[in-house]
């Protein structure tokens, strides 16, 4: 407990080095919150008010569990987490899992392409509010 902390023997990252480590992180925080979200959650705070505030707790909750269990097992097993599904639980597991992640992109593409028609309405189509 008494050692002393030698900041010479750290080493310097470049800044290059650090994008890659950092950049998969940023791109899944990108997708995990997503514009379609943001607009969705806008949408409910504007229809709904604060009722709804109370979904933010399992919400919150839930995409906590999901990635920490993620991480884990992706720690765990030195694999990403379809080839450790498919590695444990066999092929139609992952298939499951790859085919509802590919579902889930889609509706996040859905989402976005409904985003961008609500920000940038087409010409003869008037504005309901």
């Amino acid at each position: 407990m008494g050692e002393n902390f030698d900041q010479t023997a750290v080493k310097k990252v470049p800044f290059i080095e650090l994008l890659k480590r950092i950049g998969p992180g940023i791109i899944l925080a990108g997708v995990v919150i997503g514009p379609g979200n943001i607009t969705t959650s806008a949408m409910m705070g504007s229809n709904y008010g604060y009722s709804m505030i109370w979904l933010v707790i399992p919400i919150a909750f839930m995409g906590i569990s999901f990635m920490l269990t993620s991480y884990r097992i992706s720690m765990l097993t030195g694999m990403p987490i379809i080839h450790a599904i498919r590695h444990y639980y066999g092929k139609t597991a992952s298939m499951v899992v790859g085919c509802a992640t590919f579902l889930y992109y889609r509706k996040v593409l859905a989402e976005i392409k409904l985003c961008k028609l609500m920000i940038l309405p087409k010409e003869g189509i008037e504005n309901r509010r």
